[in-house]
């Protein structure tokens, strides 16, 4: 998985994730980009981080999409044609 500006709230920086075995194969030296950080870029990941954390976002995004389906689910229900939701994660 990859992810970018959103890690660090906007600023230059990206990170890979895998499980280990798949990470073993790159050798060193042999990715890098723009996104490869620098010390403000971090202390702003860091930051967010915590943040995320300390003021319940992912509790609250489960929290919003659970509402979101159910009103979808509604509308699928109220409506003659129409598609399925589904919701992943």
């Amino acid at each position: 998985m990859t992810v970018a500006k959103g890690l660090a709230s906007g600023m230059p920086l990206s990170g890979v994730f895998s499980r280990m075995e798949l990470m073993q194969k790159w050798m060193p030296g042999s990715h890098g980009g723009t996104y490869g950080g620098n010390a403000v870029a971090c202390a702003a990941a860091v930051a967010t981080i915590r943040a995320i954390r300390e003021e319940g976002m992912l509790e609250n995004a489960i929290g919003r999409g659970t509402q979101l389906m159910d009103g979808l689910r509604k509308l699928q229900n109220n409506t003659p044609s129409s598609a399925m939701c589904v919701a992943w994660g």
